[in-house]
This record gives structure tokens, C-alpha cells and sequence, in this order.
């Protein structure tokens, strides 16, 4: 009887492990049984016009993020054009 406690918590893990690697292999096949459309794809964008978290001062509105879409997930510490300039306009 206290071989099958000690041995219960490795059962418990098993089945788990075993669960999440069959959904994590069927993903990879194709089958999405939970994928939900989103109501908000080809919509645009609602406009707004906020304070600035960093000086009250400025607003930030949807035009500042008009243009040529860009990523910050570059090499370390190379930041995109779009930012540097920014950053030099509003003093920061």
C-alpha cells in the first residue's frame, strides 16, 4: 500500500505529460478544433487621442502610428528609424 502512494504521483504526471503532448502533436498536424474567428480582422483601426505616459503634455493619436509598419524585435539595442525620431521630437 505504501509502494502504490509513492508510486501515484509519477502516475498522475505520466497521464499529464502523455495529455499535453498528444494536443501539442496534433497542433503541429493541422487540427485546430479551437481556433475562433476574430471580429475584428479587416476592420479599422478606432480612433483616439491620449495623454502621453510619459510627458502629459503630448498626445499620442492614431496618426502617429500611420506609415510603414516596423518591428522592435531586431539585433540588441539597434532601434528602428520611426523610434529614434520620435524620440529626438518629443525630447526624450
Amino acid at each position: 500500500m505504501r509502494r502504490a502512494l509513492l508510486i501515484l504521483p509519477l502516475l498522475i504526471f505520466l497521464v499529464l505529460a502523455g495529455f499535453f503532448l498528444s494536443s501539442l502533436m496534433s497542433k503541429e498536424a493541422g487540427v485546430t478544433e479551437l481556433e475562433l474567428p476574430s471580429p475584428l480582422l479587416d476592420k479599422p483601426f478606432p480612433s483616439f487621442d491620449l495623454p502621453s505616459v510619459l510627458d502629459e503634455q503630448t498626445r499620442i493619436t492614431q496618426a502617429d502610428f500611420q506609415g510603414p509598419r516596423w518591428s522592435t524585435s531586431g539585433p540588441p539595442g539597434v532601434w528602428p528609424a520611426a523610434s529614434s525620431t520620435r524620440a529626438q521630437s518629443s525630447g526624450g
